[in-house]
């Protein structure tokens, strides 16, 4: 948990002066792409006393050492520096273990009644079809388990909030085809008005909805009366911008909503995995909005940020501030499933990395121009040969006239093998660079954080979702005062 207020505002900007330092030392790793591996020789640039140890690492102590709530136990002694790092990420990163009730939240607001309205509800996903057994069975339908998942945590979060500060209406921006506005809508009696920009996705929220109706409407004649649809969402195909007329949009609403005084308009805005540069834009948009009360932001695709970071004074001011597409791109990583996956020992599915990046030194060396190209997807390619790999991910290139096919003697030459042999060479360096993941999500939300609070709002950082379930697991809370 990350509380951003008075009293503890010196610690956040330390910890994110902290994490830019360490991010300014590995700069060489985190910029670094993998698929580069054999062209700028990655290897080498690690220290040696690393690659000592390095290169004979079981995949299950690989994932010890990538995992912050292991402490490693190794035969051999591992060279300081590499230790050091593990901790030095474990102690500057954000917790992401979730939440176990909302507490925290109702502690930030201090709400001092004490009763059960900040706790979840029953979070099971059923063997057989992982539905989560909270949801009723209308509001499962075209919804995946991860999906309501998030819905559930999230509403529950949105609406009890939403209770306490006294406001009955939410725009869920960025809400694609409406679930989670549904949900809310429906199930938590909110008014809610989904706000995108895609008017493709407004037409098809509003087909969901229908549908949602009727099946109540058929509960209800066959005397089903466990649930009751109050008003439905509204719908608005808005684009939100940084400058856009906040008064004529707040005519819009006024008007969906149909409130007649617009200077009687309160609201929240709730983001979820607002993708790029969107989820900065709510965050500014709720400081400048002055009938915008509560904030909900789970920001997502971090490597979409093309103009809004540093968000924050504090973090322009640094000496070094400079994330960049690709070390955006390594923030999304999914670590948990990643450290799962070579505790049970599937490294094998892994040499794609290693096919990968020997087929980017084959392209390059026919053609510069084909550096990080496009190629085509190839499932399961860890069960079949590089030969037959490269033949799969070159062939729109050969078919479109780009490529000359590579012959199978290009493909088996020794040398080739040689370097198909150092897989887990590849396979290492990923871990390495993936392991820096969690601090630059650490320093983009907490950049965030000082965002608001440097424009007068107090404001808190929780993990709400599991990781496993859903990677970009933490969600900014802010209410306004007064």
């Amino acid at each position: 948990m990350v509380v951003c207020d008075d009293k503890n505002v010196v610690l956040v900007r330390k910890q994110l002066s902290d994490c830019l330092q360490l991010l300014e030392h590995y700069k060489w790793l985190i910029n670094s792409f993998v698929l580069d591996f054999f062209i700028d020789s990655h290897w080498k640039h690690l220290p040696s006393s690393w690659k000592d140890v390095l290169t004979n690492i079981t995949p299950y102590d690989l994932a010890n050492w990538l995992d912050h709530k292991e402490i490693p136990k190794y035969k051999e002694p591992w060279p300081l520096s590499l230790l050091a790092l593990k901790q030095t990420i474990k102690h500057l990163s954000l917790d992401r273990r979730p939440v176990e009730n909302l507490n925290s939240v109702k502690t930030f607001l201090k709400i001092p009644e004490n009763t059960n309205s900040w706790e979840f509800e029953s979070e099971l996903l059923s063997e057989s079809g992982g539905q989560h057994a909270s949801l009723k069975h209308v509001f499962r339908k075209h919804v995946k388990p991860k999906k309501q998942y998030e819905m559930c945590r999230l509403s529950k979060l949105t609406s009890t909030i939403s209770n306490t500060v006294n406001i009955d209406k939410v725009l869920d921006i960025g809400s694609g085809v409406g679930h989670l506005s549904r949900y809310l809508c429906y199930n938590n009696k909110l008014q809610v008005a989904c706000v995108d920009g895609d008017d493709k996705l407004t037409h098809s929220a509003k087909k969901f909805d229908e549908q949602l109706e009727f099946t109540v409407d058929k509960m209800l004649k066959r005397g089903d009366t466990t649930l009751q649809l109050p008003r439905a969402p509204v719908h608005v195909t808005c684009h939100i911008a940084p400058d856009m007329n906040l008064d004529k949009f707040h005519q819009l609403l006024a008007n969906k909503f149909s409130i007649r005084n617009p200077d009687e308009l309160k609201y929240g805005i709730l983001g979820l995995h607002t993708c790029g540069d969107l989820g900065p834009v709510l965050i500014k948009m709720f400081t400048q909005d002055t009938d915008a009360v509560m904030l909900n932001s789970v920001g997502c695709c971090y490597m979409k940020i093309n103009e809004h970071f540093p968000m924050s004074c504090f973090t322009k001011e640094r000496p070094w501030h400079q994330l960049s597409y690709t070390s955006n791109e390594l923030a999304c990583h999914a670590l948990e499933m990643y450290t799962d996956r070579l505790r049970k020992e599937q490294e094998d599915k892994l040499k794609v990395h290693c096919y990968r990046a020997l087929l980017e030194k084959l392209l390059i060396g026919r053609n510069e121009d084909f550096r990080h190209c496009i190629l085509k997807t190839v499932a399961r390619a860890h069960e079949m040969s590089f030969v037959d790999y490269v033949t799969k991910a070159t062939t729109n290139l050969v078919n479109s006239g780009r490529l000359e096919a590579f012959s199978e003697e290009e493909l088996t030459d020794p040398k080739i093998d040689a370097q198909l042999g150092q897989w887990w060479e590849v396979v290492t360096f990923y871990t390495l660079r993936l392991a820096m993941a969690p601090i630059i999500e650490t320093v983009i939300l907490l950049d965030r954080c000082l965002f608001l609070y440097e424009n007068n709002v107090d404001n808190m950082m929780i993990p709400l979702f599991d990781p496993i379930m859903s990677p970009r697991n933490q969600v900014i809370v802010a209410v306004k005062k007064g």
